[in-house]
């Protein structure tokens, strides 16, 4: 019996509506021609609001325009909602634009959204192509950075859309949005205990040498009542296992081998050759803050791998029943463990 490596998302993903009640702690739609100083403050070269609009321009290399938002208090137990209309424009390789949260006193606790197009690497850097989240400072490129990221999709450049960050502190989930449509989910972890709480927001179109810029409008942050708890599922139209905002080949045949990116391409591998990368990768995990309640994997059953960027996702399998639990492993390049799976020959991570 032989097996697949394939991208496996699970079939119904969760998606919130927003919350029906909110409260605005922020809100600019950038219509009075000046960047409003009770609101923002500007960092860097080149910040302009004009044109109901506010521009950042990286123009000035090592000095690109960038803006803090003032701090805001915040009740620690409800939602907090971020949303812009957002235009990007990467002007080289060698682009990430970042929105990320900050709260007052809470070292090292930071989360938000990367939009990359960045192709440089070396011993300490790694190449970054697309949009996912990240936690504690893990926005940027470094190999150290990859264990405080989300796996990425696609980005959109060059092009108005909408984004949305959705925060709930029950539980320390990060939603991803785009023109409504739920895109990515992060935990990126609960806020440490204050005797005050406040936040701001920082956002720039960062990037070596220049030519890049950011567009945004209709600012807004608020905080909701509560959770959201409406759901509808995210489909998976062509059943290749990856879902349809992540797949790029649609209408994929009916048990085809696919990649990550739902295309054809993705490999075969023995039940035995599973079972120890299998073996390999949970060891890894409760080395890395993996599950515990993982076991690992009974004789004559073979796990599935589902490859990520930058994460490997590993289903240990209930008989019968499929997944039960999901060990999340972040890969880096000089892990060991990645290396001898690269050997392997059945490595998928970029």
């Amino acid at each position: 019996m032989r097996f697949m490596i394939r991208f496996l998302i699970f079939s119904f993903m969760l998606m919130p509506f927003p919350a029906l009640s909110s409260e605005a702690l922020l809100e600019d739609d950038f219509d009075d021609g000046v960047v409003d100083v009770g609101k923002w403050e500007a960092y860097g070269n080149s910040v302009y609001e004009r044109n109901g609009i506010l521009e950042a321009w990286t123009d000035v290399t090592d000095d690109g325009g960038g803006v803090y938002s003032v701090w805001l208090d915040f009740d620690p137990e409800k939602p907090v909602e971020v949303k812009r209309d957002i235009y990007l424009h990467p002007g080289n390789n060698r682009f990430i634009g970042r929105l990320q949260v900050l709260v007052e006193g809470a070292t090292g606790f930071t989360f938000g959204v990367s939009h990359a197009n960045m192709d440089y690497f070396s011993e300490t850097w790694v190449e970054k192509k697309g949009t996912y989240l990240f936690r504690s400072g893990g926005g940027g490129h470094k190999n150290t950075s990859l264990a405080n990221q989300s796996e990425s999709i696609e980005a959109v450049w060059d092009q108005w859309f909408t984004e949305k960050l959705v925060y709930d502190p029950g539980t320390g989930m990060l939603r991803y949005y785009i023109d409504n449509e739920l895109r990515l989910e992060y935990d990126v972890g609960l806020i440490p205990e204050l005797e005050t709480y406040r936040m701001r927001v920082d956002t720039e179109p960062w990037g070596w040498y220049t030519g890049h810029y950011q567009y945004m409008d209709n600012f807004s942050i608020s905080a909701s009542a509560s959770a959201p708890d409406d759901t509808v599922p995210v489909v998976d139209s062509d059943g290749d296992g990856v879902i349809d905002a992540w797949d790029k080949c649609a209408e994929t045949p009916a048990g085809s081998f696919v990649d990550k990116t739902g295309c054809p391409g993705g490999a075969e591998c023995t039940e035995a050759e599973l079972n120890e990368k299998y073996e390999q990768g949970y060891q890894a995990g409760l080395t890395q803050g993996g599950s515990e309640e993982c076991p690992p994997p009974a004789e004559g059953t073979c796990a599935t791998y589902d490859f990520i960027v930058n994460t490997l996702h590993i289903p240990c399998l209930s008989a019968g029943t499929g997944p039960t639990y999901w060990l999340d492993l972040k890969m880096i390049s000089n892990d060991p463990v990645q290396l001898e799976l690269e050997k392997s020959g059945i490595n998928d991570i970029e």
